[in-house]
């Protein structure tokens, strides 16, 4: 089966056909993307290997940032942009990064007229938290440590309202298997659906596909992070960049449950907003050692925090070891139930592993994947040396962990990249909110070669 695109040239027809958009992936990007498209008048069909729901953004807990037309007090775009090119060392691309950091409120109300809804303050407005490498509170988030789950809802029941009116189309469990080309142009998809091969012809092909996380041997990934659309992508001959940065998430929760029933299904990933609220890293001896790598501590940027990790092991002399989280200095410090209202999923998680982390320490492991472990203690922690900050209980062991996703140089976080394939050599492309419909109509103009 081939299913044909916009009405080739010569060829008469009662009306002009819609310029054809397929968007390959059903995380944030592909739905937003998506939805955009159909909104600007885009013949669109949006073509995920799985279920809509399977995807790295629904595991996704902390938040999003963006200074807000009402921001923290003090908090500024300008704020927002230096933090960022501080936070990449020298790796991004200043121009990316104003723009995202700039727009990311228009983003924000884009989702929010999509049904996405955040969690608000005491004040009324949206709840702000504070994430490493973040000079101010700038992240929103919803159902407490839930954003991903509760953002891709939100877009998934506008992706099939908008399929039901008419507006785009959903294939799912439809494996793009190849990048349709001709004469070094990029023309469609071609896909495997309930073990038959198949084709649509396309103006424009958006890859918006995840990550690489199944590379690794132990990823907090979900099992469709396996890197096909960077295959894809590679194969049609794109230009790729800066395919070495890879996220190692400073802490997931390490398995070591006597009783595997107790065990997690998977790596737990905790999010870096715990850290944000107060929570700290331990040793297993009870001290405190993130002061001495790095200004921030605990808020430091998470590439920081994971080599500081592997750097404080090493030092002690067991590279292969854990270390802990202490999120009991938070419940002491904002009251009982806090941890509860404001990370119900991780609350959950940590309980059904055996973990009560308002009371136990969690214990992290290194990991080349995405994450911190926590899990009960097998020995509490020695005594804190003289000098040292002592935990008040005892913590939780956690690791670094890689999420794999191949970061484009816009920004610190390691996100997969939009790529709009028109030309056998193409530049990545940012679909960000308001610029979407302009590049819809910008579709049959081909593009430079890359330099």
């Amino acid at each position: 089966m081939f299913e044909r695109g916009t009405v080739p040239s010569g060829t008469s027809s009662a009306a002009p056909a819609r310029q054809r958009l397929v968007v390959v992936g059903s995380g944030i990007a592909g739905l937003y993307a998506a939805l955009l498209a159909a909104d600007a008048g885009a013949d669109t069909v949006l073509l995920t290997k799985g279920r809509l729901d399977e995807s790295n953004t629904w595991y996704a807990q902390g938040g999003i940032s963006a200074v807000l037309q009402d921001p923290a007090p003090g908090d500024t775009v300008a704020a927002h942009i230096a933090d960022t090119l501080r936070a990449g060392a020298g790796h991004c691309d200043e121009v990316a990064v104003r723009l995202m950091c700039t727009e990311a409120r228009l983003d924000i109300e884009g989702l929010r007229r999509f049904g996405v809804r955040f969690d608000m303050g005491n004040g009324g407005g949206p709840a702000l938290g504070l994430e490493a490498a973040h000079s101010a509170p700038r992240i929103l988030h919803a159902g407490g440590d839930a954003t991903g789950a509760r953002v891709a809802e939100a877009l998934i029941r506008a992706v099939l309202a908008a399929q039901g009116e008419g507006k785009l189309r959903v294939l799912t469990r439809a494996y793009a298997t190849a990048l349709l080309k001709d004469g070094g142009r990029v023309t469609g998809v071609g896909y495997l659906q309930d073990g038959r091969t198949a084709g649509i012809e396309a103006d424009a092909v958006l890859l918006a596909t995840g990550g690489a996380g199944q590379l690794f041997a132990q990823t907090t990934n979900p099992g469709v992070a396996t890197a096909d659309g960077l295959a894809l992508a590679v194969r049609a001959g794109a230009a790729t960049a800066d395919l070495e940065f890879f996220q190692f998430h400073p802490t997931c929760m390490v398995d070591t449950a006597a009783d595997r029933s107790a065990a997690p299904a998977g790596p737990l990933l905790i999010s870096e907003a715990v850290r944000g609220e107060g929570a700290i890293l331990v040793d297993a001896g009870g001290r405190r050692f993130m002061r001495a790598y790095h200004p921030d501590a605990e808020l430091a940027p998470r590439d920081v925090v994971s080599r500081s990790i592997a750097l404080h092991l090493a030092k002690l002399g067991d590279p292969n070891g854990h270390v802990y989280l202490d999120a009991r200095v938070i419940e002491e410090a904002r009251g009982e139930g806090f941890l509860e209202g404001r990370f119900p999923t991780l609350t959950r998680k940590t309980r059904e592993a055996g973990i009560d982390w308002t009371a136990n320490l969690s214990r992290w492991r290194r990991r080349p994947t995405t994450g911190w472990a926590a899990s009960p203690p097998t020995t509490p922690p020695a005594p804190a040396s003289p000098g040292s900050t002592p935990p008040a209980k005892s913590p939780a062991p956690v690791s670094t962990a890689q999420t794999g996703w191949p970061a484009t140089r816009s920004s610190k976080d390691s996100s997969s990249a939009a790529a709009l394939l028109r030309t056998s050599s193409p530049r990545p492309t940012a679909l960000l909110g308001r610029r979407l419909p302009a590049l819809l109509r910008g579709l049959s103009r081909p593009l430079p070669a890359s330099p």
